[in-house]
């Protein structure tokens, strides 16, 4: 018996199973994807194509939870391609996926929602931040 993961060419784990041997697993996978030995975490890891290892998905640095109001999400550290939402306790959302325009929270006493979409392979980020 064999424990494996099957990916796609990414590296994004999107199934396990345990089969007979590594004949069954090739038949398994297909002509499209491919698999490795062992069992990964579908949601939060990856693997990787080159050396056929599992590795936990890379995760977004946050901002601190509480931020002097007028607060700047600084994006430099983000990936590109990375999405900033801030959704203040109103409901109104402002978005951006430009480092060179950055949201700023404003409302001193308000509590943000701070989501980031980001590309295959970061895990994408929800958090609170307070503006004092």
């Amino acid at each position: 018996m064999i424990d494996i993961t099957i990916h796609d060419a990414d590296g994004r784990p999107i199934q396990t199973m345990t089969l007979l041997d590594t004949g069954e697993a090739d038949q398994n996978a297909g002509l499209t994807h491919g698999w490795v030995e062992g069992i990964a975490d579908l949601r939060r890891g990856m693997v990787d194509i080159r050396s056929k290892e599992h590795l936990p998905r890379p995760t977004l640095p946050t901002w601190p939870a509480q931020m002097q109001a007028p607060a700047t999400l600084d994006m430099d550290l983000l990936p590109t391609g990375a999405t900033v939402t801030a959704t203040n306790e109103a409901g109104e959302a402002v978005a951006t996926d430009d480092p060179a325009d950055p949201i700023t929270l404003t409302g001193a006493g308000d509590i943000y929602r701070v989501t980031v979409a980001a590309p295959w392979p970061w895990i994408a980020l929800d958090q609170t931040i307070e503006v004092t």
